[in-house]
């Protein structure tokens, strides 16, 4: 197990975080005056605030896992069992955050592509 590997993927993870943290208080579409989402009745605007939970909760837990490997006193038992075991579990997390990520990505192109005369103008 490399530490590059461990202090590179923290980093991809650390920046997912940063960009979904933003995100997520940033809507489509904007706010209504009562502080509802203008798409919030839509199926699509629901599945894209259920992405960005998703992805905020596994890149959360990916840094944290990350951070663990690379603050790990290094033992040789460690090398055996608890090291790989972690790098497994964050390397899962950091790619289901990324593969939530799309889906975030493709509810929010679905909400945009059924009005597409609002945003090209």
């Amino acid at each position: 197990m490399d530490e590059e590997t461990a202090t590179s993927c923290s980093v991809v993870a650390s920046l997912i975080v940063t960009v979904v943290f933003a995100t997520a208080y940033t809507f489509p579409d904007g706010i209504k005056g009562e502080g509802v989402a203008n798409f919030f009745p839509k199926t699509s605007f629901k599945v894209f605030l259920v992405s960005i939970a998703l992805i905020l909760f596994s890149s959360t837990a990916s840094v944290q896992m990350f951070l663990g490997i690379l603050t790990a006193r290094y033992a040789e038992e460690d090398f055996l069992e608890s090291l790989p075991t972690k790098l497994i579990i964050s390397l899962v997390t950091l790619l289901f955050s990324i593969a939530t990520m799309m889906v975030a990505f493709a509810s929010t192109f679905h909400i945009f592509l059924h009005q597409p005369w609002k945003y090209l103008v």
